[in-house]
């Protein structure tokens, strides 16, 4: 059994291994940061760590006139920690490993972005996979978050 923090973005669900998950906490002051790529929101100050904010819905190409961002999700390790910004966490669900099922057959070109995809009450909820996010020098993050 693996556990997943389910959460929402645009009204569709997705989830996250709960052990890159550290904390989800209520949406900060973002420091836009000059000449960063359009998916960097900025940074946030959190107990102290300054840490990169991103958002999923412009990373993921999803539509962004439903501004709901009302959370941000902190994750990664102890080296490089990441805000994520989101409409909202709903549940931590745990699965069964068997249950969920691989998306390379499925998502041709995006395949990267994602670990999975289980079913909760009858949706589709796709797993992010977040060392993607995390180690894609597209969105200059790890010198940011060093």
């Amino acid at each position: 059994m693996k556990q997943f923090v389910i959460f929402s973005l645009s009204d569709q669900d997705f989830a996250i291994e709960i052990e890159s998950v550290n904390e989800v906490t209520e949406s900060k002051e973002i420091t836009p940061v000059p000449k960063s790529p359009e998916e960097l929101e900025g940074i946030i100050n959190l107990r102290g760590e300054v840490m990169p904010v991103i958002n999923l819905k412009r990373v993921l190409k999803m539509n962004m006139s439903n501004k709901n961002d009302s959370q941000i999700m902190v994750v990664g390790n102890d080296d490089k920690q990441v805000g994520l910004m989101i409409d909202y966490a709903k549940d931590v669900k745990d699965f069964d490993e068997d249950s969920i099922e691989q998306t390379t057959s499925i998502i041709q070109g995006s395949q990267d972005h994602y670990k999975g995809v289980m079913t909760i009450n009858d949706n589709l909820v796709l797993i992010l996979d977040i060392a993607w996010l995390i180690g894609n020098p597209d969105y200059s993050i790890s010198e940011l978050s060093k």
